[in-house]
């Protein structure tokens, strides 16, 4: 191979072209690069791979010493512990033994039977036959109102009665991306009066009943029951939360799976352990959910279904024991029920990336004037 076919404009060359002249003892036959190439730079890097060679290879032969590599395998744990917050900190050790549960990191339902399936995830603490309040009767205190021209999704955030200012940041903002492609709907219970917000922009959808964090398993089933009430040329539910950003674009351009099948696509997690701690937000008893850790789930944050997936889900629900968390309870769902759970990487991230769908800080609810601030600098631009 001739080293000419090397050369080219970029600092890896500089690179090459040392070793060459200093390991190999030949001469490149060109050396135009030599002049920007700093060679203090470049004795660094080559000191920082000859460490790197020692720390991973074996002294008497270039062969992998199994140790070091353990050792390397290891070393990111420190720096991971000093930079991440303290939940993530304080679930290491639990992740890190949730990766081992095969069965549970696995998109194999449990069972073909739903109550077998049931039994088993559950270890026979809980039944199909529990009473379940998700599908009583509930009243639709505001309907929004859906425009005229034709389109084949909507687009459900999820809401807190009094949390104008983030549905206010959201119709600025990534609603008008929207326009023509899907409707944005505000799902909300009671707590507040919002007919005056609903009379001027027609996009609010109120529950009757008290609107709760640990409600939001029945909000979901209320706007499953609401949307397979539109006509079945509105194929694709889009459900998210109101602190987030919408790439609308990016929303549109997704590769999708086939229409008539049945999925939820979205940032599926794995390897998460149930926190037994009360205090925390995210506490789920033994006596709800036996297991240390939970199954896959799509992050709730935000999430695309298919139609004939809401229609399983709903049709289902009754039958899978209530869990607090409606995330985990999908997780749990997709074991017992006939629907897939299909992760998209850059869906949902915690820093907008240069790709991305939805942002969403997984532990902070960002300010609404934060989100703006980051939509302008995001997904704001390609509106402009």
């Amino acid at each position: 191979m001739y080293y000419s076919e090397f050369i080219q404009n970029d600092v890896l060359n500089c690179i090459w072209l040392d070793v060459a002249e200093k390991r190999m003892g030949v001469a490149p036959q060109s050396t135009s690069l030599f002049s920007y190439c700093d060679r203090r730079s470049l004795n660094s890097i080559l000191m920082l791979v000859s460490l790197l060679r020692r720390l991973l290879l074996s002294d008497k032969r270039n062969h992998l010493c199994p140790q070091k590599l353990l050792i390397i395998q290891l070393i990111w744990i420190l720096p991971y512990v000093l930079v991440t917050n303290y939940l993530e900190r304080s679930l290491l050790a639990f992740r890190l033994a949730c990766y081992t549960q095969s069965d549970l990191l696995s998109h194999t339902p449990y069972a073909t039977d739903t109550e077998q399936c049931v039994q088993r995830l559950f270890s026979g603490q809980r039944s199909t036959k529990e009473a379940c309040s998700l599908k009583e009767d509930v009243d639709l205190i505001l309907t929004p109102r859906l425009p005229s021209h034709s389109f084949d999704t909507v687009i459900v955030v999820r809401s807190a009665p009094k949390a104008s200012d983030y549905r206010n940041y959201i119709r600025r903002t990534w609603a008008k991306d929207a326009k023509g492609y899907a409707p944005v709907v505000f799902a909300v219970a009671k707590g507040a009066d919002l007919s005056k917000e609903a009379k001027e922009h027609g996009d609010i959808m109120q529950f009757d009943y008290p609107d709760s964090y640990y409600s939001l398993s029945k909000k979901m089933t209320m706007t499953y029951r609401w949307f397979l009430t539109l006509p079945t040329s509105i194929t694709k539910l889009v459900v998210t939360n109101d602190d987030v950003v919408l790439h609308v674009q990016n929303l549109k351009e997704m590769d999708l799976p086939p229409l008539y099948d049945t999925w939820v696509v979205g940032k599926v997690s794995r390897g998460y352990p149930r926190l037994i701690f009360p205090w925390i937000t995210w506490y789920v008893s033994g006596d709800s959910y036996p297991h240390m850790c939970y199954p896959r789930f799509v992050q709730g944050s935000s999430m695309v279904f298919s139609r004939s997936a809401v229609k399983e889900i709903y049709d289902g629900v009754c039958s899978i024991p209530l869990l607090p968390l409606d995330d985990v309870l999908m997780g749990v769902q997709s074991l017992c029920l006939p629907f897939e759970q299909v992760h998209r990487e850059g869906f949902d991230v915690h820093w907008p990336n240069e790709y991305f769908v939805v942002f969403h800080h997984q532990y902070e609810r960002y300010d609404w004037k934060r989100l703006e601030t980051l939509y302008n600098a995001t997904a704001g631009k390609t509106r402009r």
